[in-house]
């Protein structure tokens, strides 16, 4: 996703979708559990239904892992509570991004989506014009202050961090702009300009 060593609330979900996953899949089923990366979306699937309707697990802080074993294994690790807080922070993505988080459950897979902002991204055909806008904006900033910051790029730009980051590796990979020197001191350089 782009998004360095921070630890968001918006990576909290994601991670609690992974150990959920995980901890729930039915590993007997001819089903594996995946993740789907889309433009719009990122799904969590894996084989299995859930315990409960997604309802009464969000009211209770009870859990029932289908895999006890890796579930301690996750807690020991600090990546997941002994009772279930799982689906509070996932219901945090909405919070952070404005997205919709989506569970389905049905008799032989469960699935977790976070909805993408599909409008502060480079990349998709129908946003071409406004995905031009940005780029041109982030060359501008970057040819006005060779030393700007990513987070600076994030006040002009309006995009999150992580589409910040996003793009700036897709103008790295086009040799449209190179880094020189390092993170913290180093300067942005343009290449090229289209």
């Amino acid at each position: 996703m782009g998004i360095g060593h921070e630890d968001t609330k918006e990576i909290d979900a994601l991670r609690e979708a992974l150990v959920n996953l995980l901890i729930h899949s039915d590993h007997f089923s001819p089903m594996k559990p995946r993740i789907r990366v889309f433009t719009n979306r990122i799904e969590f699937e894996n084989p299995g239904k859930l315990p409960r309707t997604v309802e009464e697990l969000m009211k209770t802080d009870e859990t029932l892992p289908r895999n006890p074993v890796l579930a301690k294994f996750f807690r020991l690790a600090k990546l997941c509570e002994s009772a279930g807080y799982g689906f509070d922070k996932m219901l945090q993505w909405k919070k952070q991004t404005g997205n919709e988080v989506l569970f389905e459950t049905s008799i032989d897979k469960t699935k977790f989506t976070f909805m993408l902002d599909t409008t502060k991204t480079i990349g998709e055909e129908s946003g071409t014009e406004n995905n031009q806008k940005t780029v041109e904006k982030i060359l501008a900033a970057i040819h006005n202050n060779p030393n700007i910051t990513q987070k600076e790029l994030v006040d002009i730009t309006g995009l999150t961090r992580r589409g910040v980051e996003w793009n700036i590796l897709q103008l790295k990979n086009n040799d449209i702009i190179r880094r020189d020197g390092a993170d913290k001191g180093g300067k942005w350089v343009i290449i090229k300009t289209d």
